[in-house]
């Protein structure tokens, strides 16, 4: 995560595991006008010290510094295979593992235990509670 100044131009990469939101001005009560996915990586403007760790980056926006690092998360991580996933909406019945599915968060798989972490491209991480 960043601490220090970054340099005008310096690409960093969002460390949010479910985003992190593009802001009209610095400050989490300013409206929400984007939102980078995980991994993506973004142009500093300006980080001027009287931002308080908010970056000025490019399309005219302010993300919070303390989500962004100078590596992409994703560039160590080892791909272990790929396997069938379900999405969820609301069915207001209890998945196999007996929580009740959660939009933005459930998935089901039929070849990995419950509770297994997952991270879809385009989508963010979901865990598995259920089976197909």
């Amino acid at each position: 995560m960043i601490s220090a100044i970054c340099a005008k131009g310096e690409v960093v990469y969002v460390n949010a595991p479910n985003g992190l939101n593009i802001r009209q001005k610095p400050g989490t009560e300013s409206k929400s006008i984007q939102v980078l996915e995980f991994g993506q990586k973004v142009v500093v403007v300006d980080d001027e010290p009287g931002l308080n760790g908010w970056l000025r980056v490019e399309g005219d926006g302010y993300i919070d510094g303390t989500w962004t690092q100078t590596t992409d998360p994703k560039e160590d991580w080892e791909v272990l295979g790929e396997w069938r996933i379900t999405a969820y909406a609301e069915t207001g019945n209890p998945c196999a593992n007996g929580n009740y599915p959660t939009l933005g968060y459930t998935v089901a798989c039929n070849s990995l235990p419950f509770g297994t972490e997952v991270y879809i491209d385009g989508v963010g991480f979901r865990t598995v509670e259920d089976t197909d």
